[in-house]
């Protein structure tokens, strides 16, 4: 049916939800506008016809009708502080499937339409087998809303929360084969911050480079291979995104089920996402040691050991060389009492040393020191270097536990590295307040190594 001048107007005037700001400004004018006209033209003229009514109530009738839009105004300003209140607290993030099938060959459409249909149910199965359906919503645009290549233009259209992942395209033909044609378009919530100003810049950014520009068109003529790479593709972006805006307990769920949906694809994927998936465990590392970094000090790291050790373990599935978390996991061995566990660990760690770390020399010269061996620790402290290198160690860290063994087990071996590591590494006035500390205790002579190498060290003799 050819649409008249009214219905068009109508149709522009509802275009956008009536609690956004594209809505708010066509009602407003249109609504002011007609209602004017109503009145001037059709109401009051009536009224003057054929009732004998007074001019005070014709007036009453005629701002009556404007208390109409300054509802609309009144309710338009609640929902949106409403909304911007959800949107603060949302934890939806919103996948739109924004295809333009009209493009097909009309022989063609029906067929795509089930393919659309397929695509639909196998990402929200594939949200739902990673644990995500609380957190992502999956959404079909409808055929009667337009959607270009703009996200925010999708949220506003749809009336969304959160943030919002546009994935949009069309069918194409290439070869006498038809595919679908993907790109990506992503939309935070929080769109006024300046922060997210930014976010929105390096997101966009790098869809683009890594994704919009390298990686489609996909895989053609087979929609499992498709949508496997839609899934992955749509689960980077996500992950990427809130990562961005510093929110790594959701960028974790997200690289986690990338990680999953990854190693369960065929070999060709594989390859495809060959990038992606370095990225991936690039940014699932940094959230690990993240986290790991929350429990500071050595009875922090003595309370959590196992969330720790689950964490140190994750990193190395994905980096099995990782020097950081073997030196990790040897220091949770020897909390436990596992020594043999700890220095297979820390044998581990020395092969993936770069020549700035330490850390592993620090933990053999604690292993001898423990044994008795104050000889060997000593040479093993000798290699360090001490002359304002910075050695990639937390020093202080180190001192903290020898500290922690001495009050423990009032062993002044520990004492002595608790003063030593300080006093060449840290902290040089705690340091020699330690070690002399330590000569003053250590009076048996199986300490005279010890003793010797402290005053060496504080008075050259």
């Amino acid at each position: 049916m050819e649409k008249t001048p009214l219905m068009w107007l109508f149709n522009k005037i509802t275009e956008y939800p009536l609690d956004t700001w594209n809505g708010f400004w066509r009602i407003i004018p249109f609504g002011t506008a007609l209602t004017i006209i109503f009145d001037y033209y059709i109401v009051l003229p009536l009224l003057d016809k054929y009732l004998a009514i007074n001019l005070t109530l014709i007036k009453y009738i005629f701002f009556a009708t404007f208390s109409v839009i300054l509802c609309y105004i009144f309710y338009f300003f609640i929902k949106r502080l409403i909304i911007t209140l959800e949107v603060s607290f949302s934890n939806k993030v919103n996948i739109v499937l924004a295809y333009n099938l009209e493009s097909v060959f009309v022989l063609n459409e029906e067929k795509f339409q089930k393919k659309y249909k397929k695509l639909y149910i196998t990402l929200v199965d594939q949200i739902r087998f990673h644990n995500l359906i609380d957190f992502v919503k999956i959404i079909q645009a409808p055929s009667d809303i337009s959607l270009s290549n703009s996200s925010a233009e999708a949220k506003t259209k749809l009336g969304l929360l959160g943030s919002t992942l546009l994935v949009w395209g069309d069918v194409v033909e290439q070869k006498k084969s038809y595919f679908f044609r993907t790109k990506f378009s992503y939309e935070f919530g929080h769109s006024k911050k300046l922060s997210v100003n930014k976010a929105r810049e390096n997101v966009n950014k790098y869809i683009d480079s890594f994704i919009n520009k390298g990686l489609y068109p996909s895989v053609k003529n087979s929609l499992s291979s498709f949508e496997e790479n839609l899934f992955l593709t749509s689960l980077f972006i996500l992950g990427f995104s809130v990562l961005t805006i510093g929110n790594f307990k959701k960028a974790k769920l997200l690289f986690e089920a990338f990680r999953d949906g990854f190693k369960n694809t065929n070999l060709i994927t594989q390859s495809d996402f060959y990038t992606l998936n370095k990225e991936v465990k690039r940014f699932l590392t940094q959230i690990y040691f993240f986290e790991i970094e929350q429990f500071h000090g050595i009875l922090s790291v003595t309370q959590n050991k196992d969330i720790i050790k689950n964490l140190s373990l994750k990193v190395i599935d994905l980096e099995p060389d990782n020097y950081r978390a073997h030196i990790t996991l040897a220091l949770l061995f020897e909390l436990e009492g596992d020594r043999s566990s700890a220095l297979e660990s820390n044998k581990i760690a020395q092969s993936c040393a770069t020549p700035y770390d330490y850390a592993h020399i620090f933990n053999y010269a604690y292993f001898y020191l423990s044994d008795g061996d104050f000889e060997n620790a000593i040479k093993f402290y000798k290699t360090v270097p001490n002359n304002g290198q910075d050695i990639n160690t937390y020093t202080s860290e180190v001192s903290n536990f020898m500290y922690k063994k001495f009050s423990d087990t009032s062993r002044l071996e520990f004492l002595f590295a608790d003063g030593y590591v300080s006093y060449l590494w840290d902290d040089k006035f705690r340091g020699k307040k330690v070690l002399d500390d330590f000569i003053l205790k250590a009076t048996d002579p199986r300490f005279d190594v010890l003793v010797k190498e402290v005053n060496k060290t504080l008075y050259n003799y």
